[in-house]
Order: C-alpha cells, then sequence, then structure tokens
C-alpha cells in the first residue's frame, strides 16, 4: 500500500510539474506576441476545453502573420477554414457557459465555413435551434 501511495504521490508532482511548464510556455507564447496573459486567459480560459482549442488556433495564426503578414485571409476565416470544429465548439461555448448569444457570430461563420465545407450544415442548424431556445428563455428576440 505505501509504494502505491508513494508512486501516486510522484506521479502527481509530475503532472503538476508538466501542467506547470505547459502554462509557463503558453504564458511566453502569448507576451512573445505582443499581448498580457492575463487578459488573453481571461478571455480564453484554459479550463474550458473549447475556449483553449480557440486559443490555440488564435495564436497559430498570430505566430503565421508575424512570419509573413496575410492581407487576404483574416484569423476568423483561417480559422474557419482549417478548424472549423473547433470554431462551432467555441460558439457553443459561448452560449452554455458565458451566456453570450452569438447569433451574428453564427451568421458569419455558417457563411465561412459551409462555403468550404457545407457538411457541417447539421452543426449549425443545432446551434441556431439552441440559441432560439436560449433567446425564448432569456425573453431576447430571435
Amino acid at each position: 500500500m505505501t509504494g502505491i501511495k508513494t508512486r501516486l504521490e510522484r506521479t502527481q508532482k509530475l503532472v503538476k510539474r508538466l501542467e506547470d511548464e505547459h502554462r509557463e510556455a503558453l504564458h511566453n507564447r502569448i507576451q512573445r506576441l505582443g499581448y498580457r496573459p492575463d487578459e488573453v486567459l481571461e478571455t480564453f480560459p484554459l479550463e474550458q476545453k473549447a475556449a483553449k482549442a480557440r486559443l490555440m488556433v488564435l495564436l497559430e495564426y498570430e505566430e503565421l502573420n508575424m512570419e509573413s503578414p496575410m492581407e487576404l485571409i483574416t484569423e476568423p476565416q483561417f480559422a474557419s477554414s482549417f478548424y472549423p470544429e473547433v470554431v462551432l465548439g467555441y460558439l457553443h461555448y459561448l452560449l452554455d457557459e458565458v451566456g453570450v448569444p452569438p447569433i451574428a457570430e453564427i451568421d458569419i461563420y455558417r457563411e465561412w465555413i459551409l462555403g468550404i465545407n457545407p457538411s457541417y450544415t447539421k452543426d449549425f442548424d443545432r446551434l441556431e435551434h439552441k440559441w432560439r431556445v436560449y433567446a425564448s428563455e432569456a425573453g431576447l428576440d430571435a
């Protein structure tokens, strides 16, 4: 029993160290791009899987943009083209967790994502249905 407890404690320490190293690397990455980590992580909390995935896409775009500035594609278009599931997950997160009704974003992202990959039509229909339910419960105009 003592051996198991010791191994568990070592494993927990290792996991904690890896999490700290990951967080530090992320802070450095954000700072290198010229942003303040506390502000960025307030907007994209790492505890939320969808927000963290969206942050990673944003950082990837910004790093690519530093190397050679993109003039013809914005970050939301980049995310929609290469990571449509991340964008959809983030829109669900905004509606479910934050309580921000993303109705304007739904229409914009629908156009960008479905223009490239129409197979996400059902996902957008589900998101719009969820929005309408949220709007009716909150007394908003749907």
